[in-house]
């Protein structure tokens, strides 16, 4: 994602029925899983390049005035790193 893109994203408040994140991010990215509407689900590989990662499905609750989420590990998994743009 663009930062041109991801600055369009944030200002318009855009929420989402689902992400899938194709690479790893060191932690859970909770700026992405602000992004879900309620009910929203995200898959997304956590863990560092080289060490055991596990891909993660992450549940928002499904209350609009629950910021809730839960976070249910799936299985291991071996990703490419998640990075920022230069």
């Amino acid at each position: 994602m663009t930062r041109a893109l991801r600055a369009e994203i944030d200002a318009a408040g855009y929420k989402f029925d689902a992400i899938h994140v194709g690479a790893a991010a060191s932690e859970l990215p909770t700026r992405l899983s602000s992004m879900l509407k309620p009910g929203g689900l995200m898959m997304v590989p956590v863990g560092e390049q080289g060490e055991t990662q596990t891909l993660c499905l992450v549940r928002r609750s499904a209350d609009p005035s629950s910021e809730e989420i839960k976070v249910r590990e799936v299985m291991h998994v071996q990703f490419v790193p998640l990075t920022e743009p230069e």
